[in-house]
């Protein structure tokens, strides 16, 4: 399969096949036919759904991109378990790639790795200040503590039923390591203004050593 370069995007923005997933679900049980499908998370409303057959090597897609049928196949590789049992791969279908995946990317058509459609993670994309702001944020939801914008909160001192208290510990440290680097961004921003009018300077909050 031929492919045709293109801009990085985020891959967050395209719709992929996860083969651990799809291995849960009984797609790849031996000849199995059906269809897989996309969701909206917000209704629970179908965006896309495409065909696909198994075969003990291979997993072959067919649905409409673009306006245009494809049918092709994707390669599958296998890897034991520790403890029995194997591991599903694909091979990504670039004819120039071939290289073992757990997820591919609809891009240009068709599915093939973030490496050959050219798909970056949000993180990747983001200035140092808001990678600390997405992580503290993506812990914030984690542990359940509610979002007050740019503003430092009150964190709750209980932990989420069920979650170990060494992993809430390291959640909470984790947080509040991003959490002071990104106020420390913004105090570095305040003090650039206020010292072009000559104005007080903040200090920085210190680093965190646990």
């Amino acid at each position: 399969m031929a492919f045709r370069q293109g801009e990085k995007d985020r891959l967050e923005c395209f719709k992929a096949l996860d083969c651990r997933l799809m291995q849960r679900q009984g797609v790849f049980d031996s000849q199995t036919t059906g269809t897989y499908s996309w969701f909206n998370a917000e209704n629970g409303q179908r965006k896309a759904t495409i065909g696909y057959e198994a075969r003990p090597d291979e997993l072959i897609l067919s649905y409409t991109a673009d306006n245009q049928p494809h049918r092709y196949a994707i390669p599958l590789q296998r890897t034991a378990c520790n403890y029995g049992g194997s591991r599903l791969w694909f091979t990504c279908p670039v004819v120039t790639c071939g290289k073992r995946v757990a997820v591919l990317h609809l891009k240009h058509g068709i599915f093939a790795c973030r490496h050959c459609q050219q798909l970056n993670y949000q993180s990747q994309q983001l200035s140092k200040d808001d990678q600390h702001r997405l992580r503290m944020n993506r812990i914030r939801e984690r542990l359940n503590w509610p979002f007050m914008g740019d503003v430092p909160f009150m964190k709750r001192i209980t932990k989420p039923k069920g979650m170990h208290q060494a992993t809430f510990e390291r959640l909470k440290q984790e947080h509040d390591r991003h959490e002071r680097r990104h106020v420390n961004v913004m105090i570095g921003g305040m003090n650039r203004i206020t010292g072009m009018i000559g104005g007080e300077q903040w200090d920085l909050l210190p680093e965190l050593n646990f």
